[in-house]
């Protein structure tokens, strides 16, 4: 099993997964069809985009500009991991500090928060609720490093200093609804991450200056997006490793995403499993986790920062790193895996186009069946071999003894003679 392992790795690596991301001018769309979507192969473009990608069109000053009175919606999390798997024993979960689990469960931490308070000042509002209760705190704001000296934050009829910090109290769903009366000091990583085409539902000022669809993908896969997305973060939030079954066009328009791909024969190595879904929740001192019944699959492990005691069958994937800077489109073939980080302040727009369900759905959907058994089968074969490797010990001992009581019965017969 294990040679079939290595087997696997080498071909993806030798005939497949390339081991560093080309860059490459703009293709045409059969150049492109043809030597990168046919074959399931990611590349960086350079050039693709227009004057709208400019790097003038994506600073603080544009964006307030242009999103400045907009409510959208944002995942917060303590440490900038929102949809990791960890275990929650009462100890660190992602290695964040002030979190408070009791529950010994696995969970996967996916946080989808709406946005709730309208900040009339200051670039793109990005006040925060939820049920568990969560709160406001400037730093949300600095996501696009905007200066929070000089505004208040409105909530409700209640106007608040900018030094002051929110709480929100658990179960209060609507801020017009509620007043916030509570401080607390709000340690939590914004990310505006939302995957519901945010580009056109949330932020339509900023949609008008960003083409719908890009020539080059039209002309390939003949469909419109999906779905366009607007990210914006800095280099404390990072996406777990996951797929999406989407076609995606990565566009970085400032600073520098850094993903580390795998192919999808990978994810027989990747430990994906049935995790229990979480929350996280921010009470006014710590973090903690809510569990909730559905479970979800989820990969436990993370390709760039491999820990081979505990995913050992790690060591056969075929990660490749590579870094997307502004005015460069990653495409991204559906159904790789991906973990995304960032360096500094980052905005980007995806394009999601959908996939064709074809054989290599068919193949990869069945490596997805086998790979949550693959770790109990290389036990169990292990455990098997054991006694042979026993058995060749007693009988290669038995021969030697055997040669070697010919070997005297011979010496003994020569003296005789």
């Amino acid at each position: 099993m294990q040679s079939l392992l290595a087997e696997l790795q080498d071909n993806c690596s030798s005939l497949w997964a390339p081991r560093h991301v080309q860059r490459i001018d703009p293709p045409t769309a059969e150049e492109f069809y043809r030597q990168y979507v046919a074959t399931n192969t990611p590349v960086i473009i350079r050039g693709l985009l227009g004057k709208w990608a400019d790097a003038a069109h994506w600073s603080d000053a544009a964006l307030m500009e242009k999103a400045g009175e907009l409510t959208v919606t944002v995942d917060v999390t303590p440490g900038g991991h929102g949809d990791c798997c960890a275990e929650a024993d009462g100890e660190e979960l992602c290695r964040v500090p002030y979190l408070s689990v009791n529950d010994r469960q696995r969970c996967c931490s996916v946080e989808r928060l709406p946005a709730a308070v309208h900040d009339r000042g200051l670039g793109l509002g990005l006040g925060l609720e939820s049920q568990s209760g969560l709160g406001l705190h400037p730093t949300v704001v600095r996501v696009l490093s905007c200066d929070t000296r000089n505004f208040n934050f409105t909530i409700g009829a209640k106007t608040i200093a900018p030094e002051a910090h929110v709480y929100k109290p658990p179960r209060t769903l609507h801020p017009k609804k509620h007043n916030c009366s509570r401080a607390f000091s709000f340690d939590g990583v914004p990310y505006l991450s939302h995957q519901n085409s945010s580009l056109t539902r949330e932020f339509a000022p900023l949609a008008q200056r960003v083409p719908s669809c890009l020539p080059l993908a039209r002309d390939t896969f003949r469909n419109e997006p999906e779905a366009v997305n607007l990210w914006v973060g800095d280099g404390r939030a990072v996406s777990a490793c996951h797929k999406d079954h989407f076609e995606n066009l990565y566009c970085v328009l400032r600073g520098e995403k850094r993903f580390t791909l795998l192919p999808p024969t990978d994810i027989l190595f990747l430990y994906q499993r049935q995790c229990r879904a979480a929350r996280y929740a921010h009470t006014p001192r710590s973090w903690k986790v809510q569990l909730e019944d559905e479970r979800v699959p989820w990969i436990s492990a993370d390709p760039a920062e491999p820990n081979f005691n505990r995913f050992p069958l790690l060591r056969y994937a075929s990660p490749v790193q590579c870094a997307v800077g502004p005015g460069e489109t990653l495409y991204l073939p559906a159904m790789w895996y991906h973990r995304v980080a960032q360096k500094g302040v980052t905005v980007a727009v995806n394009y999601w186009h959908d996939m064709a369900f074809d054989h290599k759905f068919v193949y990869h959907n069945f490596l997805v069946g086998l790979a949550p058994h693959l770790p109990a089968l290389l036990s169990q074969q292990q455990q098997q071999q054991q006694p042979l490797l026993q058995g060749g010990h007693a009988e290669a001992a038995t021969a030697a003894a055997s040669r070697e009581e010919c070997t005297e019965s011979a010496a003994e017969s020569e003296a005789e003679s």
